[in-house]
């Protein structure tokens, strides 16, 4: 009889005993049962002509094999990253089928020990890591020693056996070779673990682990197609009906519609809210969500994710558990991870954010600020959403039982209220601490913390203990991290415009600003005022943030430095950023205020020759030239009276009451907030600028009192004549009538008259 006949003659006795299992396409039974049976002296323990059920398996499933158009190879195993050592790297594009919850091991190649060793156990901890076991003592089983070490920093030494353990719930277990000894001193295994894994519970699938590990035949029934695969809403699986039909279907061990095989060992990951830990699973209702958010209508590319039935997010809509085309070992069905998260994530705008820049972009150096998330060492996946989101989370340093929020790799944005060891910027710090890019940490540093309200201020306060409650001041209240670019930092951040509207997506850096800094501005801190107000377009002085500004004399025109002129429009970084040549914006500066250079605000001035002065003013002559201020004749700006020019009189005042700056122009935002100034135009007083004439930012400080019948100091202006006065008390002296100036005509040319002024 042979062996063809003696393997029909087995299944119809079989048969008669209880139900046979169907044997479908295209191992279908009268073609290639001997195939894989061998009814006696099998090398199997299943009566299979190979020994162990991959190599059973890999004996046609090979190239040249009978199923060469499916071919494996051990190399194609997913081995993932993180928790590798350094030397290895991430590779496979298909399911282990020699893994557990107790991860699997690898003998080094250099090994000459002929002896084995396996992983057990179940790993608990919540790091993927890597065990590197070294043999210390040579010998056999219980005689030879071994140290280990892992990649989150545990050690041990230990003394050879069964079941000997580790930590976090793993075991090895040494078996002897064929020589002596067993194992050889310097000889190192290394068993890979990861998190959130658990043995399967399915009665079918669990009595089908080859020494503990998953095998092929865990998950596929290598007779029968009956069972439902996972199905994409819109491609249906072949229908079954019955023996020797259904090909196609996958050889399922159990109906898996919506992944329930992977969700039975990766259980942990099977949860409906990212705040679990891991990318929501079958939950409908976020697909719902895109259909009028994504444009209406909106269905995912399903030839890159296929949704699960209606429409839900299932395993298999980002993962492909053979011949993925990734090689990284995450399995994923698109090889630009960007590509496959934006297929959903429409709205996160990710493709025009610098962060995602193929050549420029991110990559993770590794966590530094708490997070041990370890580094990206390939550089195709520059701009990868995964350099800051692991699509199943990663542990907080801070709480390892808890994920970070967000599925991030790093702690990221706290509230004044959280208790949290780390800060809200850590993540951004990671790269931003001047390695590999721009140094916003440094920034941060700069200055002390105030302890009051009078304290100067050096850098906006991003630490949480820097912060009042119901304020936020962190990263991402001003940068996108999804949308931000070089040339628009405030892409896609909310704003205020200057009619107080709210603004979900700021077209202009000022209405990102005006968040803090317009009506809810803090009013505790000395000097500040609404900002919106300061810069409306219709007051009577302002500089010139969001439109044009108001003076438009031929003294302005003169003055202004290159490439400023009368017609710029700023920005309010243009004053408010770093004192160095490094990363721009108000971060923090070794100047008060967030200014990028010298602002001497305090009376009176600094001493010595207006030449050793005049550094101490570098802020206002950024923009405007010192030339008009260094000449006690010159009349080129318009506060002087023919041949005296009182700017340079003021600031080189030789009985040593040098004013500044600010003594008159207090707040350089705009004056239309100041309550300590009048301006009186053609004998009329106002008590705030006036709506129909220009102003000229004048604006006392507090130190100046009004004189001559005023009593609040007061700015007086004749528009006929135009001839000015400054009604106040200064230095110990009283102006007024007597004190007049008359710009010269030729170079105060401008209207005085506001634009639709009444």
């Amino acid at each position: 009889m042979s062996a063809r006949q003696i393997g029909l003659a087995l299944l119809v006795v079989a048969a008669t005993a209880g139900p046979l299992a169907a044997v479908d396409p295209p191992h279908q039974f009268a073609q290639v049962c001997d195939s894989c049976h061998q009814p006696h002296t099998a090398p199997g323990g299943s009566l299979t002509t190979v020994e162990g059920n991959f190599n059973l398996c890999i004996s046609c499933h090979v190239t040249g094999g009978q199923a060469s158009g499916k071919p494996f190879a051990i190399t194609d195993q997913a081995l993932p990253g993180p928790g590798l050592p350094p030397g290895f790297n991430p590779t496979g594009n298909s399911h282990r089928w020699d893994s557990s919850s107790a991860g699997h091991t690898e003998p080094d190649s250099a090994n000459n020990s002929p002896g084995f060793v396996r992983s057990g156990g179940s790993f608990t901890g919540r790091f993927a890591k890597t065990y590197i076991l070294t043999i210390t003592t040579p010998g056999d089983t219980g005689d030879a020693a071994f140290s280990f070490t892992d990649t989150q920093g545990g050690s041990g030494v230990r003394t050879t056996g069964a079941d000997v353990v580790l930590n976090e719930g793993v075991t090895v277990t040494f078996t002897n070779g064929s020589g002596f000894p067993s194992f050889e001193s310097g000889d190192v295994w290394r068993v890979f673990v990861l998190t959130d894994l658990r043995e399967p519970t399915t009665p079918s699938m669990l009595v089908r682990l080859e020494d503990g590990k998953i095998m092929c035949s865990t998950c596929h029934n290598q007779h029968n197609q009956s069972k439902t695969p996972f199905t994409p809403y819109n491609s249906p699986p072949p229908p079954y009906t019955g023996p020797g039909t259904g090909a196609g279907r996958m050889f399922q061990r159990v109906d898996t519609p919506a992944n329930e095989m992977c969700k039975d060992c990766h259980t942990a990951r099977d949860v409906d809210d990212s705040s679990l830990g891991s990318h929501p699973v079958g939950d409908a209702t976020r697909f719902e969500c895109i259909t009028c958010h994504g444009g209406g209508g909106y269905i995912p590319d399903i030839d890159l994710t296929p949704p699960g039935p209606l429409m839900t997010v299932q395993c298999s809509t980002c993962h492909q558990p053979h011949y993925a085309p990734t090689s990284d070992g995450s399995l994923a069905r698109v090889a630009n991870t960007t590509t496959l998260c934006s297929n959903c994530h429409q709205l996160a705008d990710i493709v025009a954010g610098s962060h995602f820049d193929a050549s420029t972009g991110v990559l993770w150096p590794g966590g530094q600020y708490g997070s041990n998330f370890p580094q990206m060492t390939n550089p195709g996946k520059t701009g990868y959403c995964t350099n800051c989101h692991q699509p199943h989370g990663w542990p907080d340093d801070g709480s390892p039982a808890d994920d970070y929020p967000l599925l991030m790799v790093e702690r990221h944005v706290q509230t004044a209220a959280t208790t949290d060891p780390d800060e809200g910027e850590d993540l951004c710090y990671t790269c931003h601490d001047g390695a590999p890019t721009t140094n916003i940490l440094g920034e941060f540093a700069k200055g002390s913390p105030p302890t009051s309200t009078t304290d100067p201020i050096f850098r906006h306060p991003v630490k949480d203990a820097e912060q009042v409650t119901g304020r936020s001041v962190e990263c991402d209240d001003c940068h996108n991290p999804h949308r931000a670019t070089n040339a628009n930092k405030v892409a896609g951040v909310s704003g205020v415009r200057f009619d107080a509207s709210p603004l979900a997506n700021a077209t202009a850096e000022y209405q990102v600003c005006f968040k803090c800094h317009g009506d809810s501005y803090n009013a505790s801190r000395n000097h500040t005022t609404n900002k919106r107000t300061d810069f409306q377009p219709d007051r009577s002085a302002y500089h010139p943030i969001g439109n044009r500004g108001r003076n438009r004399s031929t003294s302005m025109v003169n003055n202004l430095i290159s490439p400023w002129t009368i017609e710029s429009i700023m920005t309010c970084t243009d004053c408010h950023t770093s004192e160095s040549a490094g990363p721009q914006g108000p971060h923090g500066s070794t100047e008060e205020f967030i200014l990028k250079a010298s602002y001497w605000s305090d009376r009176p001035g600094p001493s010595g020759t207006w030449a050793s002065a005049k550094p101490n003013y570098a802020f206002c002559f950024d923009c405007h030239s010192s030339g008009p201020f260094d000449n006690q004749s010159n009349n080129e700006t318009n506060f002087n009276n023919g041949g005296d020019n009182f700017h340079w009189y003021h600031l080189n005042s030789v009985d040593d009451e040098r004013i500044v700056c600010a003594e008159c122009h207090y707040n350089i935002h705009g004056n239309e907030n100041e309550t300590h100034t009048d301006w009186r135009v053609n004998g009329t007083t106002f008590n705030s600028p006036p709506t129909s004439w220009k102003t000229r930012l004048i604006s006392f400080a507090p130190e100046i009192t009004g004189c001559c019948g005023f009593s609040d100091p007061t700015w007086d202006l004749d528009t006929s004549t135009r001839r000015r006065t400054c009604y106040i008390t200064c230095h110990g002296e009283s102006h007024g009538s007597g004190k007049d100036y008359l710009p010269d005509s030729g170079r105060d040319n401008d209207d005085l008259s506001l634009p639709g002024g009444g």
